[in-house]
């Protein structure tokens, strides 16, 4: 199970770099649904959560090359190219990674119950924003 998780850990990385990429190409920003507070949280969680994405990604990374284990994407040994650390720091980083997953499994279903607020109680469009195509069209 630990070669799964991390083989699906590195393929989360890469989608996350490629989304961050896709999001900084113009154009590609949606305009905000509401004004005020509700804008400022709406990108404090969106920020939020991308930081912890990328910071977890970092630690898992971290964790297995800091006590001298190669990492596996699907079989593929990646080894450390840095020194081991010691155990202290080694569980450090362990408690850190999940502690910060536990953070991202918290806030994101907090986003969600958002969205879903949003979508049934206040009626506005948010859900209907992220499926494809122009806006307006669902």
């Amino acid at each position: 199970m630990i070669v799964g998780h991390m083989s699906f850990g590195i393929l989360l990385s890469a989608v996350l770099i490629v989304r961050i990429a896709w999001r900084l190409v113009p154009g590609r920003q949606s305009p905000a649904v509401g004004a005020g507070w509700i804008e400022l949280a709406a990108k404090g969680v969106h920020y939020l959560l991308y930081a912890l994405l990328i910071g977890e990604a970092v630690l898992g990374f971290a964790l297995r090359w800091s006590g001298n284990e190669s990492m596996s994407f699907f079989g593929l040994e990646i080894p450390s190219p840095f020194a081991p650390t010691s155990k202290a720091t080694h569980h450090a980083i362990g408690e850190a990674h999940d502690f910060v997953g536990w953070a991202i499994i918290v806030i994101a279903a907090g986003h969600a119950a958002a969205a879903l607020f949003h979508h049934y109680v206040l009626g506005d469009d948010v859900l209907k924003r992220m499926l494809p195509g122009k806006p307006g069209d669902a």
